[in-house]
């Protein structure tokens, strides 16, 4: 069985939940960059302080926020952001897509996934983003 199933479907315009973006548990949508995080991870909570200039870098995929815990810090973490730019499943769902979208070679956090246009992890990231790293990351999965 590949890595990823059935390709999601493609992303809308507006708020970003979970069903119209993942084809079952554990499959990361399509053309995306999915940030997971944590509010006990510091360099996280840096990488969110850059979240605007790095989701300006990652067009025209688009940057989301993976939480990976919950609670009043999680919600705190994550308040100023809308639901466009957060992928609403749980924190469980979130460690299976982490697990099954880095096929199992995430270490620590923070990490990211880029995925192609049918849903394939095609760049991982497992220190923070920058905006050089994004267009590494893009020209990764062009090739």
């Amino acid at each position: 069985m590949s890595l990823i199933g059935t390709p999601a479907p493609a992303l809308a315009a507006g708020p970003v939940p979970a069903a119209s973006l993942v084809a079952a548990p554990g499959e990361p949508p399509r053309d995306s960059v999915l940030m997971f995080v944590a509010s006990w991870c510091a360099p996280c909570l840096a990488e969110l302080a850059r979240f605007e200039a790095l989701e300006a870098a990652a067009r025209p995929r688009r940057l989301l926020i993976v939480a990976l815990d919950e609670g009043a810090r999680s919600t705190e973490m994550t308040r100023r952001f809308d639901g466009r730019q957060k992928l609403a499943i749980s924190p469980r769902e979130a460690w299976e897509l982490l697990r099954r979208a880095s096929a199992g070679r995430a270490a620590g956090l923070p990490y990211a996934v880029m995925t192609d246009e049918t849903g394939r992890p095609c760049a991982l990231r497992d220190r923070g983003l920058s905006e050089a790293e994004l267009r590494t990351m893009a020209a990764a999965c062009k090739g």
